[in-house]
């Protein structure tokens, strides 16, 4: 097979995934991304049916009442991450799990973390890191109720933690050691700009590669303050035709806009969770605009969706979000039987 057909083999089983609704069922994985980990997803609260492997960009995960995949349920589930961690510079660094249920923790294959009870968590350990990869892997289970787990870290001289970036881990040793190439970039995910908490100073953009976020006690990334402003932009590329269900919930105010129209308004002090309603097309990118303000210490967010014809809150799939419409790839119209049933 020359190096053509390759590539529209890979474009066709990619188009096949989004068709299906954007998500990658056990053993699929064409095209990995180059950063993240390898989540492997259970059925039980001690892993006891695999229901789900991905790559997963990072470890936080805010499933509030919802599950990790369509295939899991809702309660009693466990996620084991596993990969490699690439610290930009060597030093001792501080490790901090926010969680609910119970987790246990690796780096380098020692144990740094075992928490088996039930409840809301927020635990810390510290280690040394290298500038080279080492393994981790990360193993939470959920109980009951709201779930989520984010993984932060702080080097020594850094005020305070920030969830670790996608930047800093991957799926495979190989990954790990290689040299970063621009050629590489991503362009899934959103665009995030940071600002004061007032909106009135830009600090920084970057990018995210979920619409939703737990900062905890910490901040978005380090050098920000841990009470600031966040726009994300992008689009969303919804996998199938139908009407979706969209949940919103912040601490302290989320709003949302789809293609340039007010859609939610998420405030803490209104003590609950948003919800709209709104038809989308499959594969249409549509713009997406989340402002997000944190006040006070506690800092998240969540955007979720329950798509057409599905009974579960469900995060909104990373593949199903992109930087830019030009980022967006050309999809093959579907064809066959499953067309035909509009599958």
């Amino acid at each position: 097979m020359n190096r053509h057909a390759r590539r529209l083999v890979a474009i066709w089983v990619v188009l096949g995934i989004l068709q299906a609704g954007g998500q990658v069922s056990r053993g699929q994985d064409p095209v990995a991304p180059l950063n993240g980990l390898k989540a492997q997803i259970y059925a039980g609260r001690n892993f006891q049916r695999l229901v789900r492997e991905r790559i997963d960009p990072s470890i936080e995960c805010f499933w509030d009442h919802g599950a990790p995949a369509d295939e899991a349920p809702v309660d009693d589930f466990s996620v084991r991450w596993s990969g490699w961690i690439r610290a930009p510079k060597a030093g001792r660094y501080k490790l901090l799990v926010s969680c609910d249920d119970g987790v246990r923790l690796w780096v380098g294959g020692r144990q740094l973390l075992n928490e088996g009870g039930t409840g809301a968590f927020n635990l810390e350990t510290s280690v040394e890191l290298t500038d080279t990869p080492q393994s981790i892997t990360v193993e939470h289970f959920d109980v009951g109720g709201a779930s989520w787990i984010v993984l932060l870290w702080q080097p020594v001289g850094v005020p305070v933690p920030c969830p670790v970036p996608p930047a800093a881990l991957f799926p495979d040793e190989a990954r790990a050691n290689a040299k970063p190439d621009r050629g590489d970039e991503s362009k899934s995910g959103l665009i995030a700009e940071y600002f004061d908490k007032s909106f009135s100073r830009r600090l920084r953009a970057s990018t995210v590669p979920r619409a939703e976020a737990i900062w905890g006690e910490g901040a978005p990334e380090w050098g920000l303050p841990p009470n600031a402003g966040a726009r994300y932009t992008g689009v969303l590329v919804p996998p199938v035709t139908g009407n979706y269900k969209f949940i919103g919930w912040a601490d302290n105010r989320m709003r949302v806009w789809i293609d340039g129209k007010p859609l939610l308004d998420a405030d803490f002090d209104r003590r609950k969770h948003e919800t709209a309603f709104l038809d989308l097309e499959a594969n249409v990118p549509y713009p997406l605009r989340i402002e997000f303000v944190d006040t006070v210490y506690g800092g998240s967010y969540l955007l979720h969706w329950v798509p057409p014809k599905g009974d579960k809150e469900l995060c909104i799939p990373p593949e199903c979000l992109f930087q830019t419409k030009s980022a967006v790839p050309k999809r093959r119209p579907p064809s066959g039987p499953s067309a035909a049933k509009g599958e």
